[in-house]
């Protein structure tokens, strides 16, 4: 029997097999392509806070973790202090795609997503653990979808904390000891309209200006968490503080959804587990900060008010909730006040 192949047999099997590898190769393509290209990338993130801020600190445990559950593909930039803007002008950046991440208040993110405010509502949370659990569940899933189209992503929510009341003037334990405060606000309508209900002169301004505006007298007062009064050394400028606990702030983490397209599914899961790493641990700090800060802060000669008359405080502001309902309905509020 002859078992020789022909020269033209031998051309036409050689040619089938090119064309079967060249199938799986473009298969191969068109699937990385759909789930990003996986190529190694270096992106830019900024808190707009000091180094030493929980914040800060967080950002720069979820950069080194990026890189561990990324195999090293995605490195993370992190800058602090406002390197990059301010934070207004940084979530517009990263909403464009010239930064890629931002973790800031979310009161800069209430031009973009406006029922984002309910968080700004006064005495609306009594506890961490009702402020957390909000945030981490249905309520903060409902707010995380309004962003679809916004060209930003939130990963998470991390947290400022809970605000206290802090001035240069008097002691404040009575809304009336408000009357005449100028007092730094963030820039969002409802707190704004909580302060003037209480009788001080709110004044919206960028964190980075307050240290220098209370110490020249342009702001009698401020309203913060501890974290941002210690980490900014605030205490420096500042001679009393009532431990008022009027809202809990939350911060948004996001990522420039121009930023997310480009990664591999990989790359997407490795950086969402260390953004929630990173969430616990800034949350552990700011625990630890809110259990130093007290005597710190007498330490460096500011009186403490620990009882202040809040149901007196809540009682006013209560009218700052009709401003919001106005625009967005009661719904959300229902919904946090139900689950504690």
């Amino acid at each position: 029997m002859n078992c020789s192949v022909k020269p033209f047999t031998l051309v036409l099997l050689l040619m089938m097999l090119l064309v079967a590898c060249g199938d799986s190769e473009s298969a191969s393509t068109e699937e990385e392509a759909a789930s990003g290209n996986g190529e190694s990338i270096t992106l830019s993130a900024s808190s707009g806070l000091p180094a030493s801020n929980p914040a800060s600190q967080a950002m720069d445990l979820m950069a080194e973790k990026i890189a561990e559950y990324t195999n090293g593909t995605v490195e993370v930039d992190v800058f602090y202090d406002n390197q990059l803007g301010d934070p207004t002008t940084l979530v517009s950046n990263v909403a464009q795609g010239t930064v890629d991440i931002v973790v800031t208040g979310n009161s800069y993110f209430s031009g973009i997503v406006p029922e984002l405010q309910v968080f700004e509502l006064p005495f609306l949370f009594d506890s961490y653990e009702a402020a957390r659990a909000s945030v981490d569940g249905p309520v903060g899933e409902k707010l995380i979808a309004m962003f679809e189209g916004t060209g930003l992503k939130p990963m998470y929510f991390w947290e400022i904390g809970f605000r206290h009341l802090a001035n240069t003037v008097r002691p404040v334990k009575e809304p009336s000891d408000l009357e005449g405060i100028v007092l730094r606000t963030l820039p969002a309508p409802v707190q704004v309209k909580t302060w003037e209900l209480l009788g001080a002169q709110p004044t919206p301004m960028d964190f980075s200006e307050l240290y220098t505006a209370l110490q020249q007298g342009v702001v009698d007062g401020t309203e913060n968490p501890f974290s941002d009064i210690t980490s900014a050394n605030l205490y420096e400028v500042l001679d009393y503080i009532s431990l008022t606990a009027h809202v809990y702030t939350p911060m948004t983490l996001a990522i420039s959804e121009q930023t997310w397209e480009k990664l591999d599914e990989s790359q997407r899961e490795g950086m969402m587990r260390a953004a929630e790493e990173a969430k616990e641990f800034q949350r552990h700090l700011n625990d630890e900060e809110e259990a130093v800060s007290i005597e710190l802060l007498k330490e460096n000669g500011v009186t403490v008010e620990e009882n202040p008359n809040v149901e007196a405080f809540a009682e006013i502001a209560v009218d700052a909730y009709d401003e919001f309902i106005k625009s967005h309905g009661d719904e959300l509020i229902e919904e946090i006040r139900s689950a504690q």
